[in-house]
């Protein structure tokens, strides 16, 4: 689709509005590969989040990418810097960061099971260097040490541990 110069200003002006303010009707933070889509709305044209797109008027005008950290990437960051003495961290999702890691790796979010609450482990392997994985709880977040944190990560469970060694085993068997 081919845009003309005041089209293409319209959406820059929208993209910035986005990028600061997240989703116009959700106001999730939008950002790194999580998608933004721009469409109408009430007449108005809007920039929305991946799950607020069902909720425009026709068709989308636009879709797009940022080119700048995600919000979660940020918080990360930040948190990491102010808690030098520690490598784990449980929080709650940030904006559409399940939907980016869910494009990311090419898998669903498992349906959450009743009674507990969805949350990301993040792990500073090393500076700069994070890894996410996505848990369920059963506790509040602040209940958990970080030596349980450690272990809810599906890179430092017991259970995938013993499958990385039992895979190991039959590669260098095979060797």
């Amino acid at each position: 689709m081919t845009m003309n110069r005041a089209e293409r200003r319209r959406i820059e002006k929208v993209a910035d509005r986005i990028d600061l303010g997240g989703c116009d009707l959700c106001r999730s933070p939008l950002g790194g590969p999580a998608p933004h889509h721009f469409g109408h709305r009430r007449g108005k044209l809007i920039g929305v989040c991946e799950g607020c797109v069902r909720k425009l008027d026709g068709r989308l005008v636009y879709s797009g990418l940022f080119d700048k950290p995600a919000p979660w990437q940020e918080d990360g960051r930040e948190w990491f810097e102010e808690n030098p003495e520690r490598i784990y961290r449980l929080r709650l999702p940030i904006g559409q960061e399940i939907r980016a890691m869910e494009m990311e790796s090419g898998n669903a979010c498992p349906a959450m099971p009743p009674e507990q609450c969805l949350a990301v482990v993040v792990w500073a392997r090393e500076r700069g260097v994070r890894l996410r994985d996505i848990v369920f709880l059963t506790a509040p977040l602040d209940n958990y040490s970080e030596a349980e944190i450690r272990l809810m990560a599906q890179w430092h469970s017991p259970r995938a541990r013993a499958a990385l060694e039992e895979h190991q085993s039959r590669t260098d068997q095979l060797q």
